[in-house]
């Protein structure tokens, strides 16, 4: 097991179950506690309000055609460390949060666990993650 993230809880929100899978799985790998996944802002937004602390996010942007804006923006006002996962209009995204990394579908595992283990440990993060996509 490779411990980059060792510790870290993850919150996932992804509405298709086989790569909310695929994510637990590979957050697990890297030490990650995974919280959820949760398919909908409803879940995601129980999570939240349980109490649960949560050190990072992985959010689909689109969820089922719920746009997971009120998620993203409760994580944001917490100063929760957040990674977009969409394939979605990059440029509402853009417009709306501007210093959130954003992975296009699909995504490379390994860039995806780079950028969030970087920007954990550097405490920042860019609105760009270079050759994300596969």
């Amino acid at each position: 097991m490779d411990g980059r993230l060792a510790g870290t809880s993850v919150l996932v929100v992804e509405d298709e179950y086989l790569l909310a899978m695929d994510t637990e799985r590979m957050l697990l790998d890297v030490g990650a506690k995974v919280v959820g996944p949760a398919a909908s802002c409803r879940e995601a937004l129980a999570l939240l309000g349980a109490g649960v602390p949560i050190g990072a996010a992985l959010v689909d942007v689109n969820l089922g055609g719920e746009m997971a804006f009120p998620v993203i923006d409760v994580l944001t006002a917490r100063g929760v460390f957040v990674i977009l996962t969409t394939g979605y209009n990059p440029e509402l995204l853009v417009t709306r949060y501007p210093q959130i990394i954003r992975f296009e579908k699909p995504i490379r595992t390994s860039a995806l666990i780079e950028a969030l283990a970087a920007s954990l440990s550097s405490g920042g993060a860019t609105a760009e993650a270079p050759d994300a996509s596969m």
